[in-house]
């Protein structure tokens, strides 16, 4: 069964709403800031630590889900039982583990090196692991904002990584550099740090890194959280629904009417904003590269059909990408599809209903 917890973010005094986000209600008053919602552990998180410094724009800060009060944010665990059996010891240490009193946020950067990258990472707490792996034009910084990584340490040894081309980790102008490389940089940081065995959540683009390990590399995944996966038939199928993004970086529109696509409710002035994000984030010509790398990520049909790794596909009913979801739990043996309703590609993690169903 999938482990969930109830984070309880506070509000920040003297913010004012930027840009379009989530909020449901008037009186939203959070600031477009990453939004966060995938903490799993097993009991609710003490208060939020100190948020880090002012850094750069992340496209993530235009779909922040409404604060409230005293708002849950329901996450995706990773603690599975199957066949009536608790999971598996995941993890062992090279090192004795990082006090829990440091959290995702103020652990201090790590570094090593694969293959032909140079790749940041964090770790903080202790149990079993648990790797973390963020969408494109984001970094490991967005599972640590908040505090929502710290909340995750109190129950597990959480391990985030900043994916090739992101964030502080080496970047790459050819697709080659990206795709299955990708996958092996998550298996080579377990190496690294002596884990046999991890829970792996990915978000977006991490979810496709995560679907590839999970296949490639079964016997290093204990369980893996698919979250708005873009998991198409195979690669063909893949590249051939990026090609339009790909033109329209090539051709200069930016991300525009990929902001459309994803969100149809978003208006355009907010899709403008969204897309100068992305871009800021990631320049056009690393965009592509990765866009194209991309398309090697999707599993063979008969990795898939072999796995025996515990699997959760979650998509909001608002996201387009919903289909894609669906496939792939029908293909995956044993997976758990997870819809929730008018959830979108964004927002899907901090839905309620997301506790409320598992």
């Amino acid at each position: 069964m999938l482990g969930l917890i109830e984070a309880r973010i506070r509000r920040r005094p003297g913010t004012q709403a930027v840009g379009w986000g989530l909020c449901a209600k008037a009186d939203c008053a959070r600031p477009a800031r990453p939004y966060v919602g995938r903490a799993p552990a097993r009991f609710r998180p003490r208060r939020a630590a100190s948020l880090l410094p002012p850094r750069g724009p992340s496209v993530r800060t235009l779909f922040r889900p409404p604060p409230g009060v005293a708002r849950a944010v329901a996450v995706l665990g990773l603690a599975f039982t199957v066949a009536g059996a608790g999971i598996a010891t995941c993890s062992a240490r090279a090192r004795p583990a990082a006090p829990t009193a440091v959290g995702l946020a103020t652990a201090p950067d790590q570094f090593f090196i694969s293959d032909d990258a140079r790749l940041r990472y964090r770790e903080a707490g202790t149990g079993e692991a648990v790797v973390l792996l963020h969408g494109m034009a984001q970094s490991l910084d967005d599972w640590a904002a908040d505090g929502v990584g710290d909340s995750l340490a109190l129950g597990y040894r959480v391990i985030a990584l900043d994916q090739r081309g992101h964030g502080r980790s080496s970047t790459f102008t050819d697709p080659a550099r990206y795709g299955t490389a990708m996958a092996d940089d998550v298996v080579r940081l377990l190496d690294r740090l002596h884990v046999r065995r991890a829970h792996l959540v990915g978000h977006s683009m991490g979810a496709l890194v995560a679907a590839n390990v999970a296949a490639r590399y079964p016997e290093r995944v204990a369980s893996a959280a698919l979250v708005a996966a873009p998991l198409y038939a195979d690669s063909a199928a893949d590249a051939a629904a990026r090609s339009p993004w790909i033109a329209n970086l090539e051709g200069g529109a930016g991300w525009v009417g990929f902001f459309r696509w994803l969100f149809p409710a978003m208006p355009a002035a907010a899709a403008e904003r969204a897309s100068a994000a992305q871009l800021a984030a990631i320049p056009p010509a690393r965009s592509i590269a990765i866009l194209r790398g991309l398309a090697a990520l999707t599993p063979p049909a008969e990795r898939i059909a072999a796995s025996r790794v515990p699997v959760l596909i979650a998509a909001g009913t608002g996201d387009p990408l919903l289909v894609n979801a669906r496939a792939l739990a029908a293909r995956w043996p044993g997976a758990r599809l997870l819809e929730v309703p008018g959830a979108d590609h964004a927002g899907v993690i901090a839905r309620p209903e997301v506790l409320a169903a598992v």
